[in-house]
Protein backbone atom coordinates (compact mmCIF):
# COMPACT_ATOMS: atom_id res chain seq x y z
CA UNK A 1 0.00 0.00 0.00
CA UNK A 2 1.61 3.41 -1.09
CA UNK A 3 1.84 6.40 1.45
CA UNK A 4 1.15 9.29 0.89
CA UNK A 5 3.71 11.93 0.27
CA UNK A 6 2.73 13.99 2.88
CA UNK A 7 0.46 12.59 5.78
CA UNK A 8 0.41 15.91 8.13
CA UNK A 9 -1.17 18.12 5.77
CA UNK A 10 -3.84 18.68 7.21
CA UNK A 11 -5.52 20.51 4.39
CA UNK A 12 -5.79 17.23 2.16
CA UNK A 13 -7.98 15.82 4.67
CA UNK A 14 -11.60 15.24 3.98
CA UNK A 15 -13.97 18.25 5.67
CA UNK A 16 -15.45 16.05 8.23
CA UNK A 17 -12.15 14.30 9.52
CA UNK A 18 -11.04 17.71 9.77
CA UNK A 19 -13.60 18.83 11.85
CA UNK A 20 -13.83 15.26 13.97
CA UNK A 21 -10.30 16.11 14.53
CA UNK A 22 -10.95 19.73 15.99
CA UNK A 23 -13.50 18.35 18.07
CA UNK A 24 -11.60 15.88 19.81
CA UNK A 25 -8.71 18.25 20.43
CA UNK A 26 -11.08 20.98 22.14
CA UNK A 27 -12.65 18.08 24.41
CA UNK A 28 -8.76 17.30 25.24
CA UNK A 29 -7.68 21.12 25.92
CA UNK A 30 -10.60 21.16 28.02
CA UNK A 31 -10.33 18.15 30.60
CA UNK A 32 -6.39 19.00 30.46
CA UNK A 33 -6.94 22.59 31.37
CA UNK A 34 -9.07 21.54 34.37
CA UNK A 35 -6.95 19.02 35.35
CA UNK A 36 -3.86 21.20 35.73
CA UNK A 37 -6.19 23.90 37.37
CA UNK A 38 -6.50 20.99 39.95
CA UNK A 39 -3.24 20.56 40.16
CA UNK A 40 -2.31 24.36 40.76
CA UNK A 41 -4.96 24.72 43.67
CA UNK A 42 -3.32 20.80 45.04
CA UNK A 43 -2.10 21.05 48.67
CA UNK A 44 0.94 19.02 47.80
CA UNK A 45 3.39 21.81 46.80
CA UNK A 46 5.66 19.02 44.68
CA UNK A 47 1.93 18.58 42.66
CA UNK A 48 1.99 22.80 42.35
CA UNK A 49 5.61 22.16 41.15
CA UNK A 50 4.52 19.78 38.70
CA UNK A 51 2.01 21.78 36.91
CA UNK A 52 3.79 25.22 37.05
CA UNK A 53 6.82 23.12 34.79
CA UNK A 54 3.92 21.49 33.14
CA UNK A 55 2.29 24.84 32.23
CA UNK A 56 5.80 27.12 31.19
CA UNK A 57 6.27 23.81 29.26
CA UNK A 58 3.16 24.27 27.32
CA UNK A 59 4.01 28.31 27.32
CA UNK A 60 6.83 27.81 25.54
CA UNK A 61 5.75 25.10 23.07
CA UNK A 62 2.52 27.13 22.01
CA UNK A 63 5.21 30.19 21.48
CA UNK A 64 7.44 28.35 19.27
CA UNK A 65 4.19 27.23 17.09
CA UNK A 66 3.16 31.43 17.13
CA UNK A 67 7.08 31.56 15.73
CA UNK A 68 6.49 28.70 13.43
CA UNK A 69 3.38 30.13 11.62
CA UNK A 70 4.88 33.76 11.79
CA UNK A 71 8.19 32.42 9.99
CA UNK A 72 6.11 30.31 7.79
CA UNK A 73 3.94 33.41 6.93
CA UNK A 74 6.92 35.68 6.23
CA UNK A 75 9.34 32.96 4.13
CA UNK A 76 6.32 32.66 1.41
CA UNK A 77 6.25 36.67 0.75
CA UNK A 78 9.38 37.16 -1.68
CA UNK A 79 11.97 38.89 0.49
CA UNK A 80 11.81 41.85 -2.00
CA UNK A 81 8.44 42.40 -1.06
CA UNK A 82 9.17 41.57 2.94
CA UNK A 83 8.47 44.13 5.66
CA UNK A 84 11.89 45.52 6.49
CA UNK A 85 13.28 44.75 10.28
CA UNK A 86 13.07 47.99 12.65
CA UNK A 87 16.22 48.92 13.95
CA UNK A 88 15.38 47.35 17.48
CA UNK A 89 14.35 44.22 15.78
CA UNK A 90 17.58 44.45 14.29
CA UNK A 91 19.34 44.24 16.81
CA UNK A 92 16.83 41.93 18.94
CA UNK A 93 17.75 40.07 16.12
CA UNK A 94 21.77 39.97 16.58
CA UNK A 95 21.37 39.82 20.47
CA UNK A 96 19.34 36.08 20.47
CA UNK A 97 21.77 34.75 17.91
CA UNK A 98 24.91 35.63 19.86
CA UNK A 99 22.73 34.78 23.16
CA UNK A 100 21.74 31.57 21.69
CA UNK A 101 25.38 30.91 19.70
CA UNK A 102 23.63 30.52 16.74
CA UNK A 103 25.30 30.50 13.54
CA UNK A 104 24.73 32.91 10.34
CA UNK A 105 22.80 30.06 8.57
CA UNK A 106 20.69 29.17 12.25
CA UNK A 107 19.80 32.55 12.30
CA UNK A 108 18.88 33.56 8.96
CA UNK A 109 16.18 30.19 8.53
CA UNK A 110 15.07 31.31 12.26
CA UNK A 111 14.23 34.93 11.24
CA UNK A 112 13.49 34.42 7.24
CA UNK A 113 16.27 36.51 6.20
CA UNK A 114 19.16 36.18 4.18
CA UNK A 115 22.47 35.45 6.27
CA UNK A 116 24.31 38.01 4.03
CA UNK A 117 21.97 40.91 5.49
CA UNK A 118 22.11 39.75 9.13
CA UNK A 119 26.16 39.59 7.91
CA UNK A 120 25.80 43.12 7.02
CA UNK A 121 24.42 44.63 10.06
CA UNK A 122 27.25 42.63 12.34
CA UNK A 123 29.53 44.19 10.16
CA UNK A 124 27.45 48.17 10.70
CA UNK A 125 27.31 47.29 14.19
CA UNK A 126 31.13 46.48 15.11
CA UNK A 127 31.96 49.33 12.89
CA UNK A 128 29.46 52.13 13.68
CA UNK A 129 26.98 51.29 16.63
CA UNK A 130 25.42 55.27 15.99
CA UNK A 131 24.46 53.66 11.63
CA UNK A 132 21.25 54.41 10.65
CA UNK A 133 20.69 50.73 10.88
CA UNK A 134 20.33 51.26 14.37
CA UNK A 135 19.01 54.37 15.24
CA UNK A 136 15.87 54.39 13.34
CA UNK A 137 16.91 57.54 11.50
CA UNK A 138 15.45 57.28 7.93
CA UNK A 139 17.64 57.71 4.63
CA UNK A 140 16.45 60.64 2.73
CA UNK A 141 16.00 58.58 -0.43
CA UNK A 142 13.55 56.05 1.46
CA UNK A 143 10.88 59.21 2.32
CA UNK A 144 7.23 58.89 0.79
CA UNK A 145 6.27 60.10 -1.92
CA UNK A 146 4.56 62.85 -0.35
CA UNK A 147 7.19 64.44 1.19
CA UNK A 148 9.07 64.09 -2.41
CA UNK A 149 6.71 66.19 -3.55
CA UNK A 150 6.10 68.66 -1.31
CA UNK A 151 9.89 68.74 -1.55
CA UNK A 152 9.74 69.39 -5.06
CA UNK A 153 6.91 71.95 -5.18
CA UNK A 154 9.03 74.03 -2.75
CA UNK A 155 12.36 73.89 -4.85
CA UNK A 156 9.48 75.34 -7.45
CA UNK A 157 8.39 78.13 -6.20
CA UNK A 158 11.96 79.31 -4.87
CA UNK A 159 12.67 79.22 -8.24
CA UNK A 160 9.77 81.16 -9.36
CA UNK A 161 10.12 83.65 -6.63
CA UNK A 162 13.52 84.35 -7.96
CA UNK A 163 12.35 84.45 -11.57
CA UNK A 164 9.82 87.41 -10.92
CA UNK A 165 12.13 89.18 -8.58
CA UNK A 166 14.79 89.77 -11.56
CA UNK A 167 12.24 90.41 -13.48
CA UNK A 168 10.50 93.37 -11.45
CA UNK A 169 14.01 94.11 -11.08
CA UNK A 170 15.41 94.27 -14.62
CA UNK A 171 18.29 92.17 -13.94
CA UNK A 172 18.42 89.10 -15.92
CA UNK A 173 19.31 86.09 -13.35
CA UNK A 174 22.83 84.83 -13.96
CA UNK A 175 22.64 81.00 -14.93
CA UNK A 176 25.80 78.76 -13.11
CA UNK A 177 26.55 75.88 -15.62
CA UNK A 178 27.68 72.62 -13.47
Amino acid sequence: MPVAANKHNVRTWPKNVRQAADAIAVVFATVYELARTRAAAHPSPAVRSMEQTDSAISDLKLSQREADVLRRNREEVSARKRSHYSPEDRLEIIQIMRLRSWSLEETAARFAIDRNTIRRWIRELETDPDSTLFTGVIPVNKYGDAVRRRTHAAAHSRMRAAIRRAALSGHRPRMSVP
